[in-house]
């Protein structure tokens, strides 16, 4: 097999030519045991140590090496949940460098170094997007039910009869009185 440089640049220049050339029993064969990754020049000499460790370029950028994972700075599923637990239940201020964050260089969740205003403030905007203030009439659904609306009416003597509501599904009156607030109303109301 002639392996020249010139030979490699205009014969071997398709996949399957490359595929036929490199199969198991040539690269298992003395002639080319330089194309074994543990023989090359800039790879590791042997596997041994190598068990789950990956491969990626040394520090000086010379050559390949097996290295370790990261070590993340929040280790354990334990930890992570225990950080999670403290700060969403705790009362009062966030505590400084403990709000996750992901390390986007190594994909490592990581403490974070937010510093409580931020953390308060990031809260305060989740919380206000999107909130409304209620000026008129209220209105809601629980489940299936419709919740009435609170009306703004002012109730006393001559008015009382003026927040008598009618249910047209079930036909009962309904009358909202509040007791103790309305000294002169001296006749209890019977609907």
């Amino acid at each position: 097999i002639d392996l020249s440089l010139y030979y490699l640049k205009t014969e071997i220049n398709t996949l399957s030519k490359l595929e036929t050339l490199y199969t198991k029993d040539i690269i298992d064969s003395d002639e080319l045991a330089a194309l074994k990754f543990t023989d090359l020049d800039d790879t590791p000499a042997d596997y041994s140590g190598g068990s789950l460790k990956f491969v990626r370029v040394n520090e000086g950028e010379t050559a390949l090496e097996f290295a370790e994972e990261a070590d993340p700075t929040v280790d354990t599923d334990a930890k992570i949940k225990a950080i999670l637990v403290d700060e969403v239940t705790k009362s009062g201020t966030f505590t400084a460098e403990k709000i996750t964050k992901i390390n986007n260089a190594t994909g490592i969740i990581e403490q974070g170094t937010n510093t409580d205003a931020e953390v308060a403030d990031a809260v305060t905007k989740k919380h206000t997007s999107g909130s409304e203030t209620c000026t008129g009439d209220v209105s809601g659904t629980v489940g299936a039910n419709t919740v009435d609306k609170i009306k703004g009416h002012a109730v006393d003597e001559t008015t009382i009869g003026s927040i008598l509501k009618s249910n047209p599904q079930s036909g009962h009156h309904t009358c909202v009185i509040c007791i103790g607030l309305f000294p002169s109303l001296s006749s209890p109301v019977k609907i």
